[in-house]
């Protein structure tokens, strides 16, 4: 079974990504906060933050979530090249806000998903 580790501390981090990746870009910044707004509470495990984190980022770049309704956040319908930053971003965050061997498995998980090879 794979090990997981408490969401709230993840969360924090994400909020507050200044601090720990100082040079991030203003709209990576502002979807690390969106990220931890969406995450749930409790356990995470590496497949759900990939899973996340891979989610949101279609579903701002098309403006709807999943069932369909319309996102309205200021990083929604942008162009796609913000998205392709926002993803390239990934493993810096993952190594900052997680902890190593979790970090490291899911990048591994992340870089596997078909999902987020193709988006547009």
């Amino acid at each position: 079974m794979e090990k997981c580790i408490p969401t709230e501390p993840v969360k924090e981090k994400l909020r507050d990504l200044r601090k720990y990746i100082p040079d991030a870009e203003d709209l990576v910044v502002e979807f690390a906060q969106y990220l931890a707004d969406q995450l749930g509470t409790g356990d995470l495990y590496p497949f759900g933050f990939a899973f996340r984190y891979d989610y949101d980022v279609k579903s701002l770049y098309h403006g709807r979530h999943g069932g369909g309704q319309p996102i309205n956040h200021k990083l929604a319908r942008m162009l796609w090249k913000n998205y392709a930053l926002i993803l390239s971003y990934f493993s810096r965050i993952v190594d900052v806000v997680l902890p190593p061997k979790f970090a490291s498995k899911t990048k591994r998980i992340f870089e596997k998903t078909p999902r987020t090879r193709k988006m547009w």
